[in-house]
């Protein structure tokens, strides 16, 4: 059921710390692979490298096009699926608990195939896909590399045996479509130069990895530091108290030798203890910084992700005079994503989903529909700008799509009362009957508030 609930007032977004560390954990992807690339040099097109000491002569690619598309795809949608289900932050990577296991499900159970068409939308992928997972696959590859090296090396040799003929001709000055050839010696030792680049298959097997590491947020624990503070305070006092004790030594040349000894294990105490301080109070600084902006980061990422999409279907309505049907499924897309990561059960980024779903779900992208979707988006981004600039994160400027760069708390409440008649999208034309139900469903609302 959708929450009706309005939030009158600017409220800030940031979570507490606390929250952090028991809702989120840390989520680590390591992928790693052979590249299979290597460094082209202007000379192997006969070319003078010194001459061409500003530019680089590119990369060459050292596997088939079908393999090397296949492997950044697979790479390219676990890093996706990270950012899909987690916040980048200053400490990493942090995921809602709740939505780590579906996380990993996703690379190391589910279908490859099913991934594809959950981030991208697409239905076109190797047959393979259908039936293994992102994990499965990715190893499977490496092995077919690694079995098939010694061929994908032939065909190397094979491709790049021309480019070394030409070269041989240019730098001997002969035309390069001359039918002299280079000595079999030369050709050779660079294909073999060639060949040296390619690992074994066993190093091409150790190459590629695929790892998911949990961790979990720490909270700010002075225990252990404040521990040694108490060793160096315990270690004062027993010298405060040695030294008390010296009237009852006789001898002076002993009392004096002990006071002496006492003293400057006094003075080290107290040095260790500034220093102590010193490096607790910096690094207390350091973290808590790197705390709050952490919080910054997680707190404005969501709120900041509707609050783009709002200002782009804003300017597609002025430059376009309607919203692109595209942007109406990335929203539907974005709302199911601020879901999955909405730890905080913030209320008004709820209402504001929710609003935009209805909103997508009710023909915004028609023209009859266009001034009205402007109205329910200009509301829905007054609302946002307002909370983004609370807690201060940063945020694109929309002043002339008519969202204010810090909007006023009576121009909020207004907005918010106003989303509430978004239903009003439902209706297709501007008929006497839909605009009297639209003036009656907002005046009641607007009662109700």
């Amino acid at each position: 059921m959708t929450d009706t609930t309005i939030t009158p007032t600017i409220h800030t977004i940031r979570p507490e710390w606390t929250l952090v560390v028991d809702k989120m954990i840390l989520v680590t992807l390591h992928m790693g692979r052979w590249r299979a690339a290597t460094r082209t040099e202007f000379s192997e097109f006969g070319l003078d490298h010194a001459a061409f000491q500003a530019y680089t002569a590119g990369a060459r690619r050292l596997l088939p096009r079908r393999l090397h598309d296949e492997l950044q795809t697979l790479e390219r949608m676990a890093r996706d699926l990270l950012d899909r289900y987690s916040y980048r932050t200053l400490f990493g990577y942090l995921m809602p608990k709740e939505r780590y296991e579906e996380f990993r499900a996703w690379i190391e159970e589910r279908p490859a195939a099913d991934l594809r068409r959950y981030l991208h939308g697409k239905t076109t992928c190797p047959e393979a896909w259908q039936s293994v997972s992102l994990r499965t696959r990715w190893f499977a590859l490496a092995e077919e590399i690694a079995d098939s090296r010694n061929t994908l090396v032939d065909e190397m040799v094979e491709h790049y045996r021309v480019s070394a003929i030409v070269r041989w001709r240019v730098q001997n000055g002969l035309p390069k479509n001359s039918d002299v050839l280079p000595p079999d010696a030369w050709l050779d030792e660079v294909l073999a130069g060639m060949v040296r680049r390619v690992p074994t298959a066993d190093g091409i097997r150790g190459m590629f990895l695929l790892d998911i590491i949990p961790a979990f947020v720490e909270a700010p624990d002075e225990a252990v530091k404040a521990a040694k503070l108490e060793d160096i305070q315990r270690a004062q006092a027993e010298v405060e108290r040695r030294l008390s004790e010296l009237s009852l030594i006789q001898m002076q040349a002993e009392r004096e030798k002990a006071r002496l000894s006492l003293e400057a294990e006094r003075e080290r105490l107290r040095r260790e203890q500034r220093i102590t301080q010193e490096v607790l109070a910096y690094e207390q600084q350091q973290r808590q910084e790197r705390i709050e902006r952490t919080l910054g980061e997680v707190a404005g990422q969501l709120h900041t992700l509707v609050y783009t999409a709002v200002c782009d279907g804003l300017e597609q309505l002025e430059g376009k005079g309607r919203l692109h049907p595209r942007w109406v499924g990335r929203v539907k897309s974005l709302v199911e994503q601020v879901r999955l990561l909405d730890f905080t059960d913030d209320a008004e980024l709820s209402r504001v989903c929710d609003d935009l779903e209805r909103l997508a779900d009710n023909g915004a992208a028609s023209q009859a529909n266009a001034g009205r979707a402007r109205q329910a988006l200009v509301d829905v981004g007054i609302s946002l700008k307002a909370d983004l600039v609370a807690a201060r994160v940063p945020s694109r400027s929309a002043r002339d799509l008519g969202i204010p760069d810090d909007p006023m708390p009576d121009l909020v409440r207004q907005a918010r009362r106003q989303e509430r008649g978004a239903d009003l999208l439902s209706v297709a034309e501007d008929t006497p009957a839909s605009i009297e139900r639209g003036t009656r469903q907002l005046v009641l609302t607007e009662a109700c508030a």
